[in-house]
């Protein structure tokens, strides 16, 4: 292949390989990373980054933007015997990737609603996901964004053959026996339903690792299961894939407003779901492995939730140290064969341990490590279940006690209207007329109840399911 030089890095670099300058025309110029840093608008023609250290992905996706047609190392410019001259990212990035085996989770604006991940082993895309689009579609998207550049998370501890259990939701009987089926052969335990409430016992009664429901279903819609899930401490961690017929930009960020970590069309092509599936269990999947053969990992709480990971070392009985921190402060818990040792949440000068320090990371947002590491704890130390329990039963006593002073007064609630819209349509007559009296903004519970013609404690029933579900919530502009 003839190369020519873009400057005086690249001539060096390729002196480096052992490679002659073509003289006169060539098929690709080659340079270094600061050459084409230093171009902000970019060069034309085919151009070849030399290196002489890796390149994370964060900063190979910066140079394909710039206009490099491949990156790598200097020392393999002589073997180089064709270049991409595709103008697509994703197809450059993947050959790239090929070339360095890469595998991991890439990902960009991470722990937002609109993430984006692409799922890679040994170098080959195996799913994407981002904003509805998926595999090198997706990819392409995420690799062009300007303002944030993409990151590797590692998945090397992760076992394929690891089973996870999914919970399905689909009423139309042809579809969920076709997921099932999907799910199943990709080495998934599947549990299906054929409502939200069906899905909701089956979450209640079995560990869950991921649920994907549709939206439009009887008895209870999609949304008002994503709702019951993140109203309950239990099992507001699960991610949550919700299916519609319809696909749109309103609707994925009401999904990612609503809690879902995922909003597919239900197109007839059970892949995308699969892919999604599998990049949302990922991060699980390979902390769970991590547990097993007692390695170091990193812990994203957003990817796989406080209360599972502290569950995880419990039930392989742990040893060592969790250390997190986020916006608001740092956390350290320490196990001991699954018991709890120590508990710490710090912030600024403020101070608490125990219950109120995993009552404060449960609800973290946090990042961090967990190392295994000697730990010694009280006999009488409670199991890391038991703290869980307790810390639970709080959550749950102080939302109850935060929806009955709303309820006091209705005046400060107010509707979230795309939900309600939804809700309307399957709604009671009784439900339709407290919906309509809150819009009316009446200021006490006896009042709402009298103008929607029910005594006060079939409204104070019928406003607290509209709070579990979302479609009723405080008013924070009063």
């Amino acid at each position: 292949m003839r190369l020519g030089v873009l400057g005086e890095a690249g001539l060096k670099l390729l002196q480096l390989g052992g490679v002659d300058v073509a003289e006169g025309a060539c098929d690709a110029r080659v340079c270094s990373v600061a050459e084409l840093l230093e171009s902000p608008h970019g060069v034309a023609g085919v151009v070849v980054v030399a290196t002489e250290a890796p390149v994370t992905v964060g900063l190979a996706a910066r140079l394909f933007r710039l206009g490099a047609h491949a990156i790598g190392p200097a020392t393999a410019l002589r073997a180089l015997e064709r270049v991409p001259t595709t103008t697509s990212l994703a197809d450059r990035f993947l050959a790239w990737a090929s070339a360095g085996r890469l595998s991991g989770l890439v990902k960009v604006l991470a722990n937002t609603p609109l993430e984006g991940v692409a799922l890679f082993d040994g170098g080959a895309l195996r799913a994407a996901t981002f904003c509805g689009l998926h595999g090198a579609a997706a990819l392409d998207e995420m690799l062009a964004i300007e303002d944030t550049e993409p990151t590797l998370e590692s998945t090397r501890d992760a076992d394929a053959g690891q089973r996870m259990t999914v919970v399905l939701a689909e009423d139309d009987q042809s579809l969920n026996s076709l997921l099932s089926r999907v799910l199943e052969s990709a080495g998934y335990r599947v549990l299906s339903a054929e409502n939200g409430l069906e899905a909701l016992t089956l979450v209640q009664r079995f560990p869950t690792d991921i649920v994907v429901s549709d939206i439009d279903m009887p008895r209870l819609d999609g949304w008002g299961l994503l709702r019951t899930l993140r109203s309950d401490p239990n099992t507001r961690e699960i991610p949550v894939v919700l299916l519609s017929a319809y696909e749109d930009a309103v609707g994925t960020l009401k999904a990612a407003k609503a809690g879902a970590r995922a909003y597919l069309k239900k197109s007839g092509r059970s892949r995308e779901v699969l892919d999604t599936v599998s990049i949302l269990v990922t991060p699980r999947r390979t902390v769970k492995q991590a547990v097993l053969k007692e390695r170091d990992f990193e812990v994203v709480l957003p990817a796989v939730g406080a209360q599972w990971v502290l569950s995880q070392l419990a039930e392989f009985e742990a040893t060592g140290t969790l250390e997190l921190e986020d916006e608001l402060g740092r956390y350290e818990v320490t196990v001991s064969k699954g018991a709890l040792a120590s508990a710490i949440a710090q912030n600024g000068s403020l101070r608490v341990d125990g219950t109120a320090a995993l009552e404060a990371l449960v609800t973290s947002r946090g990042t961090g490590t967990f190392s295994f590491r000697p730990a010694l704890a009280d006999p009488s130390a409670p199991s890391v279940f038991t703290a869980l329990e307790d810390v639970q039963r709080g959550l749950l006593r102080f939302g109850a006690d935060r929806a009955r002073e709303l309820l006091e007064s209705p005046r400060r609630l107010r509707l979230n209207h795309e939900l309600s819209h939804l809700y309307r349509r399957a709604a009671s007559s009784a439900e339709l007329r407290i919906i309509k009296a809150l819009e009316e903004r009446h200021p006490t519970l006896g009042e709402l109840a009298s103008r929607a013609e029910v005594d006060e404690r079939q409204a104070e029933r019928i406003l607290l399911e509209l709070l579990k579900r979302g479609i009723a919530e405080e008013d924070i502009r009063q």
